[in-house]
Parts: C-alpha cells; structure tokens; sequence
C-alpha cells in the first residue's frame, strides 16, 4: 500500500466523525490534478490534496486547483501527516 493511500485510510475515519459534514475519497487516478477527498463542513467545501510527508510537493496543476478553490471561497489545503492535527483542528471549527 503506497504511504499516501495509508494515510488516507488513518484521516478518513476522523473526518466521518465530524458532525455537520459529509466526504467522499476521490479515485479518479487518472485525471491529473483531482483532489484526493471532497468534503463539506457546515456549508464550507472542503478539497484536501494529500502527501505522503513534507518533502512531497504537489504539482502546478494540484496547486492551481487549490487556489481556485480557494478564490472560490472552498477551504482547500496540502495535506500530510504533519501538520493533520493542524488541519483536522481547523477542519472542526468551520
């Protein structure tokens, strides 16, 4: 199982916990750029592009759709197992 597919698996049962939310795991492998989850958190989107660490940058391509995302009012982030408990954190208080 690739690193990032782990840590995948390890957040997703967190996020299910989240009330006043709904995610959905993204496999759309072949489309370059897709988020890895999509989620709503009261009435905020959120797109989460998972990494196996801090050293694994995302592409152009990944970064441009995250802003986008962003521009468009979405909480949309980088995510790897570092800083989650940042994220998760912030995920809570939307």
């Amino acid at each position: 199982m690739k690193p990032e597919t782990a840590f995948k698996l390890q957040i997703m049962p967190q996020l299910l916990k989240i009330p006043e939310s709904y995610w959905v795991k993204i496999q759309q492998m072949t489309i370059r750029g897709t988020p890895d989850i999509f989620g709503v958190k009261s009435s905020t989107s959120v797109i989460l592009e998972l990494k196996m660490d801090e050293f694994e940058e995302a592409d152009p391509l990944q970064l441009h759709n995250i802003a986008k995302a962003r521009a468009a009012g979405a909480y949309a982030r980088v995510v790897h197992p570092k800083i989650w408990p940042l994220i998760y954190k912030e995920i809570c208080l939307l």
